[in-house]
């Protein structure tokens, strides 16, 4: 103890989870039922169950799955605690007619933010401006930035502010193919599934917008300081990240 302040140790746990055997997802959103009706053939099944393998969840998470461009909600559920979404993992889909909705509840885009007007503003001359207005950065020889880190402690808005600039581009009718990843999906399959995600952009032939999600989960300490510095494995998959984000192989948008 030194001039009143006293010292503690924290020490770090680890808790377990198992496979989830069963998940159910439900959506109000009308888009799905519009393509496929009522019913959902077993091919959208499969589509969607391959959407969220790699996810660790809770009991009433929300997940968003990217159909025909567009970015669904869902609501999931299921027995037993939390855990991974595996292959093996019974998906059944539930949708629901949209309720009544408040006035608060239809807020949609940066007006869902609040307080963050410096952010918002740095985001929109970074994203929104390259997607929308291209040709004022090609008029003036400025090359856009390839990508935008949002950082801080949980809680601050950084995934909130992730899915309003989908909204806001969606809003602003601007054609464009979104990827919404957990790191989960990505340390599980190492450096195939860095390739698969920005090849599916590449085959979309749209602008692209990629999320992802806890990314320091996916990219260790490539110093090589300690254990923190990654299995070879990892930073093999690091450097595909960086490379694919630098833009080998895609064009500028």
């Amino acid at each position: 103890m030194d001039g009143g302040s006293r010292r503690f140790e924290v020490k770090k746990f680890r808790q377990e989870f198992e496979d989830l055997c069963e998940v159910e997802l439900t959506s109000e959103d009308a888009h799905l039922s519009e393509i496929c009706g009522e019913e959902l053939p077993k091919e959208m099944v499969d589509y969607l169950a391959r959407s969220i393998t790699g996810y660790v969840l809770d009991k009433e998470d929300d997940v968003a799955v990217v159909i025909n461009g567009r970015v669904t909600r869902f609501t999931t559920r299921h027995v037993g605690g939390w855990g991974l979404v595996t292959p093996r993992t019974v998906v059944k889909v539930n949708l629901v007619k949209e309720k009544q909705k408040s006035d608060a509840s239809k807020i949609r885009g940066f007006d869902r933010v609040g307080g963050l007007a410096g952010t918002i503003g740095e985001i929109v001359s970074c994203v929104e401006g390259p997607l929308c207005d291209p040709e004022k950065y090609a008029e003036f020889g400025v090359s856009p930035p390839r990508g935008v880190l949002l950082y801080g402690p949980p809680g601050t808005g950084k995934s909130l502010l992730a899915s309003a600039v989908a909204e806001e581009l969606e809003a602003a009718g601007t054609a464009i193919h979104v990827e919404l990843v957990k790191s989960t999906e990505l340390t599980t399959k190492g450096e195939a599934a860095v390739h698969s995600l920005f090849a599916r952009c590449r085959d979309s032939g749209l602008a692209s917008l990629i999320f992802i999600d806890e990314v320091d989960a996916v990219c260790p300490d490539r110093e090589g300081r300690g254990s923190s510095s990654g299995t070879e494995a990892e930073r093999r998959m690091v450097a595909s990240l960086l490379t694919e984000m630098d833009g080998a192989g895609l064009t500028s948008q």
